[in-house]
């Protein structure tokens, strides 16, 4: 029946992941700023997700950040040559905690490199 579907449009594409999962794909922007070893990709990074949060607020975004947002940015300042990165670290995990959202294993061991 889904082939049935594909065929009489066929120029109707499928919803990519992206379009059926925003945060997928924003969650992989932040990854790889996190890894680019630029030298201010933490302080983007977390911008970046300032952004993502208040486009949830607003209602652009259906969902909000979750804990794989904010392990890549945590994460941008353990690979990052950031001053105080374990503060800016323990705030982001503070703010995690304010809007519910748990920490896993990845947040741990992260946090630990920002030591």
């Amino acid at each position: 029946q889904q082939q049935q579907r594909r065929r009489s449009n066929p120029n109707q594409r499928q919803n990519s992941i992206s379009q059926r999962d925003p945060i997928i794909s924003l969650n992989m922007n932040l990854d790889y700023l996190a890894k680019s070893g630029q030298r201010d990709a933490a302080i983007r990074a977390e911008e970046m997700l300032q952004r993502i949060e208040a486009l949830h607020d607003d209602g652009y975004y259906e969902k909000s950040p979750d804990v794989c947002s904010y392990n890549s940015v945590i994460n941008a300042y353990a690979h990052g040559k950031v001053s105080g990165a374990s503060g800016h670290a323990h705030r982001l995990m503070k703010r995690m905690e304010e809007k519910g959202i748990e920490a896993n294993s990845i947040t741990w061991n992260t946090l630990l490199r920002c030591l």
